[in-house]
């Protein structure tokens, strides 16, 4: 099945949510049940990345979502705020395709460095953000914004002993 990469269209943003929703019913699989039913972005915060950063998606033959990434920036680095891929067009390296697209939009935009925040031990976050060249980030070398982000996500009830900031350097690939 032939896949593309592009901006999402405005009127595609409220198809997200079932993608997003889908995507996250694999979570309950790792003892992470509160993200599977946690409800989606709210449409106007993915609508905001439209006017800040991206809404990249992975589009069928039909040129419908099937899967998308929220890229926006934070202290000039890109970051990837979501990764989401419905699970009937997963495992088809869509989501290698989303966050390379992520990097080059990015890297367009100035950024020379690309983060993001992730579960450190479920196998489709930290260890296949590992293999697309992220490392995770220590603490001594998070930014402000990561530091507020970090305590957002603690407010959220996210389990932070199982989560970690990556990061990889940019250039023009």
């Amino acid at each position: 099945m032939p896949y593309r990469i592009r901006h999402a269209r405005p009127d595609e943003l409220g198809l997200l949510a079932g993608i997003e929703k889908d995507a996250g019913m694999t979570f309950a699989e790792v003892g992470l049940k509160e993200i599977a039913d946690h409800p989606p972005a709210d449409i106007a915060y993915v609508r905001a990345f439209l006017r800040g950063g991206a809404v990249l998606v992975a589009v069928d033959e039909k040129d419908e979502p099937v899967g998308f990434a929220l890229v926006g920036f934070i202290d000039r680095a890109g970051h990837l705020f979501e990764l989401s891929v419905h699970r009937a067009h997963a495992r088809k390296g869509l989501g290698a395709r989303l966050v390379a697209a992520a990097d080059g939009f990015a890297f367009a935009q100035g950024a020379r460095r690309m983060t993001l925040s992730t579960f450190r031990d479920v196998q489709w976050n930290a260890p296949f953000y590992a293999k697309l060249g992220f490392r995770i980030l220590p603490q001594d070398d998070w930014t402000p914004g990561l530091f507020i982000l970090r305590m957002r996500e603690e407010d959220g009830g996210l389990p932070m002993d199982r989560r970690c900031f990556m990061a990889k350097e940019l250039n023009e690939n």
